[in-house]
């Protein structure tokens, strides 16, 4: 273990306002296995991207009231009910990303950071179909594959110069705890390589950017790579009343997969500086699976117009991280520079998490103009993000879980909200080509409207539909605004870093089918 020598003078603070910020501290910065849960990953696992399928992809994923594609399965089961026929299809996407952040403070700059272009494997689908005689019930048929419902891929980058630091977060998460209970990833990490020391008699800890600079100016950094996504398997039925009402059912087995790399360094601008540079990595990858259940209908109300509607229960998820940190600290008290490393021991957490109900409702015209036929679709989806609900104690009886536990299902309930989705989209016929467009309008889930901002997803679509085979094209651009912090303080005091982000996804996706 490292040791500052002559870093021990911290002056001493009262016992009445030591004991209430230990007390606020000790309530709301518990450390316990479930450290790696927040807000962010809340909204990772209640979130779908209903763009497996070029065809449906193509209108924008309003495809609720049409039905007999495979991408939309996962959206409406119904779409189940509406198929005549055999049918398979796989389709594969070229996926990348732009990701452009600015760190708030003095001379930063626009960064941008691409991912690189990925195929992805995007839907496979089986479809069944009988076709009774002499039967009200037109046609049942019986559903199976898997669509990719997620994509997290992304880099982020940013720099440039604020004051604060990182030490902060350690000081907080280290106060009136003795050195046995500092934590193994944060604030043991940074007392065993000298980025903080102490702690003095009311165990109050102490760091070199507070002792000799804290408002000085540090120039930061960090780098982000964040990969993986969802593929649901499901298993669906769906049949046709006498070509008036269709319904379906589905059984989706979400399977999770997502790491997370961040690389985050702070060096000081100041050359008298006793703080010389802080690098602090944390890594992440999370496994699980789920299971959860649809129902849906579509009514043709007419030759022209149908309605459809769905609603998806909670996704029910088990799921296990895998963390740990690495931190280096380096200083020079006038003596020489010096410096210290350590990496945090492998953590492993297994837990639980349920994701919001999802409703769904649509309105769907079908039209002819002499040669030209086709549809407008008009789709509104629901979805309450502030009811998604971890459970840290499925699998642990640790107290520290409970709290963590009843802390970020707290701040689910305050800071998340429901949210509405539009999509609109149309498609054009004409002999066996098809021309396609569509909008997304989706609504951010944070409870203030600051913290977020999503920008409308555009998409386009063509293909070529013969008798039994079929090939269709589809493009989509998505993109979002946001805040992120490297670290959260408590002490609204002290400077904590913010930077703006912007996200933009381009997807290129075909999928190829045939009939039977």
């Amino acid at each position: 273990m490292h040791i500052k020598q002559g870093h021990l003078s911290w002056p001493k603070k009262k016992n009445t306002q030591m004991k209430y910020f230990i007390t606020i501290l000790l309530a709301l910065s518990i450390f316990s296995q479930g450290f790696a849960q927040s807000l962010q990953d809340a909204i990772r696992l209640s979130g779908s991207s209903f763009y497996s399928s070029a065809r449906s992809s193509g209108v924008g994923g309003a495809f609720g009231a049409m039905g007999a594609d495979f991408g939309s399965i996962s959206y409406n089961p119904a779409a189940t009910g509406a198929y005549w026929g055999g049918e398979f299809s796989v389709g594969v996407s070229l996926n990348s990303s732009l990701t452009q952040a600015r760190l708030d403070g003095n001379g930063t700059d626009m960064f941008d950071k691409y991912s690189k272009r990925k195929f992805k494997f995007d839907q496979i689908g089986y479809i069944i179909n009988t076709q009774p005689i002499g039967s009200d019930w037109k046609s049942a048929s019986f559903g199976f594959g898997m669509n990719r419902i997620a994509n997290f891929d992304q880099k982020m980058y940013y720099e440039g110069n604020t004051k604060g630091s990182f030490t902060d977060r350690f000081l907080e998460r280290s106060h009136g705890k003795e050195l046995s209970e500092l934590d193994d990833f944060e604030g043991g990490l940074a007392y065993d390589v000298g980025a903080i020391y102490g702690p003095d008699n009311n165990l109050y800890y102490a760091s070199d950017y507070q002792k000799f600079g804290p408002n000085n100016l540090l120039h930061k950094s960090q780098s982000i790579d964040l990969r993986g996504g969802i593929n649901e398997m499901l298993f669906s039925y769906g049949a046709n009343y006498n070509d008036v009402f269709l319904f379906g059912l589905n059984v989706g087995i979400p399977f999770v997969n997502y790491s997370e790399t961040k690389s985050y360094t702070e060096e000081a601008l100041d050359v008298s500086s006793v703080l010389k540079k802080l690098n602090y990595d944390e890594y992440l990858q999370t496994s699980g699976v789920g299971i959860n259940f649809k129902g849906g209908m579509i009514l043709k109300m007419s030759k022209y117009f149908r309605l459809g509607a769905s609603f998806h229960s909670p996704t029910y998820y088990s799921l296990e991280d895998d963390y740990s940190t690495n931190m280096m600290y380096a200083y020079d008290e006038g003596d020489g520079l010096k410096s210290g490393e350590k990496e945090s021991p492998g953590a492993y957490f297994k837990y639980k998490f349920s994701s919001p109900w999802r409703y769904t409702g649509s309105l769907g015209a079908i039209y002819k103009l002499g040669d030209l036929n086709g549809f407008i679709d008009f789709d509104v989806e629901y979805a309450d993000f502030s009811t998604g609900k971890f459970d840290f104690t499925a699998y642990s009886s640790d107290e520290g879980d409970a709290l963590n536990q009843q802390e970020q299902n707290e701040r689910i309930r305050e800071e998340l909200k429901a949210s509405l989705t539009y999509r609109m989209g149309a498609e054009l016929a004409y002999k066996k080509l098809r021309m396609r467009g569509g909008i997304a309008l989706p609504d951010t889930p944070f409870e203030k409207d600051d913290l977020s901002d999503v920008i409308p997803t555009y998409t386009l679509g063509a293909g070529i539909r013969g008798d039994k085979v079929f090939i269709d094209f589809a493009f989509i651009r998505e993109g979002t605004r946001y805040g992120y912090s490297p670290y959260i303080l408590i002490d609204e005091t002290l400077i904590q870093p913010f930077v703006d982000v912007e996200k933009f996804t381009s997807k290129w996706l075909v999928t190829f089918g045939t009939r039977f």
